[in-house]
């Protein structure tokens, strides 16, 4: 039990700083506001925590909290939706309207990077369990998220 806590520390703690690492913040990006930023990282910290335990979980046969991973994957559709209507609102108040497809792309790339969040605390989880190396485990998440983050590139 004490192991599975320890790889479930380490993927969380990747994850969040994998969070950290796709945040950016500037007076032309979104979130520029304190209550936007934490809201990035709420969801990030909940993104790694999913990640996280769903190795522990198959390991221990607990298909129920493997379930939980779908869920929190139609809990970010919603997401993007209530981040989408909320930037619609906003949209009223700038001085230059950024367009509906603007606001789209961003709630897209929001919902995107939970889920790379959750990709590299289940791949740091899942190198944990495979090799009991934490260092080996931090590398490929590392590399994962560097991967995943260049995948998400615009043209």
């Amino acid at each position: 039990m004490d192991q599975f806590i320890f790889f479930f520390t380490i993927s969380l703690i990747m994850g969040i700083l994998g969070r950290l690492y796709l945040l950016r913040v500037d007076y032309r990006q979104y979130p520029s506001y304190p209550r936007g930023v934490i809201m990035h990282l709420t969801f990030g910290m909940i993104s790694a925590a999913l990640g996280s335990i769903a190795i522990p979980a198959l390991l221990a046969k607990d298909y129920a909290a493997v379930t939980f991973l779908t869920l929190a994957a139609e809990q970010f559709r919603s997401v993007r939706t209530m981040e989408r209507e909320n930037l619609s609102l906003i949209e009223d108040f700038e001085l230059v309207p950024r367009g509906k497809s603007y606001i789209e792309e961003i709630a897209k790339i929001f919902e995107g990077r939970n889920y790379i969040v959750m990709i590299t605390s289940l791949a740091t989880s899942l190198m944990l369990h495979a090799f009991a190396n934490p260092y080996v485990a931090v590398m490929v998440g590392i590399i994962v998220l560097v991967l995943l983050k260049y995948s998400m590139k615009g043209q």
